[in-house]
């Protein structure tokens, strides 16, 4: 168009612009940057008895909870973790801020002690 106008003069133009040539990889941060900002990707850690079927009872309840588990990470070395506990940072999905509210309610009940941290912190 701004090399041949005359070709378009008169008529009605539209352009279309679509970020075709975004980075993957950069498209992808973004996105999830701004799911963890509306807190549609909420993580938490939790303190949790160091026993077979504790991580499949979590399960079943974020999935009660309608939270899409997105990332698990169990850690049984943490200085502050009693010799049989353990700490387990879970990545959720959820529908809003509320939902994410509700969640640690409920884990909270289950008497897990949630902590709401920086889903960048639950990397090992």
């Amino acid at each position: 168009m701004l090399a041949r106008p005359d070709l378009f003069r008169g008529r009605r133009v539209g352009l279309i612009l679509c970020g075709g040539n975004i980075d993957p990889r950069i498209l992808a941060s973004v996105m999830v940057r701004e799911l963890q900002r509306t807190e549609r990707i909420v993580s938490f850690r939790l303190s949790i008895p160091d026993r077979p079927g504790v991580l499949g009872q979590i399960a079943t309840r974020l999935g009660q909870l309608d939270a899409n588990i997105l990332e698990v990470y169990h850690h049984r070395l943490f200085l502050d973790v009693p010799a049989k506990g353990a700490k387990l940072d879970v990545t959720v999905e959820t529908r809003n801020r509320a939902h994410g509210e509700e969640i640690h309610a409920a884990l909270e009940t289950d008497g897990f002690r949630p902590q709401r941290i920086d889903a960048a912190m639950t990397m090992p």
